[in-house]
């Protein structure tokens, strides 16, 4: 055979979607937390990823920072945000209504 395997190798369009971006991680957290977490993966049959992805997609939009973010977006304080400099003025209006009119004092609401 003279030509040439078509097979294998990177194609555009080959292969699974990604359901993200990828970033490498370190988490440092207690044994009996990594037990829960691998006890979930073989539960699921998911990777690591997978279960902490599931946690965090969870409880992250119930924390109150999010809905006071949320709050401040549909209230128009800083929703048009088209560059740099408005992410920037974004955030000082977002620490000023949340931290320093509410005074409140960030906690994360995992239950």
């Amino acid at each position: 055979m003279t030509g040439q395997n078509n097979r294998g190798g990177k194609r555009e369009g080959a292969g699974r979607k990604a359901i993200g971006v990828t970033r490498k991680v370190s988490l440092t957290l207690p044994t009996e937390l990594w037990s829960e977490i691998e006890f979930l993966c073989e539960y699921d049959g998911g990777s690591q990823s997978k279960v902490i992805r599931k946690m965090l997609e969870t409880q992250i939009p119930k924390t109150q920072m999010v809905r006071d973010i949320k709050e401040l977006q549909n209230a128009n304080i800083g929703a048009n945000i088209t560059s740099d400099e408005d992410a920037v003025d974004f955030c000082v209006k977002l620490v000023h209504e949340i931290f320093i009119q509410k005074k409140h004092k960030y906690e994360p609401d995992l239950k």
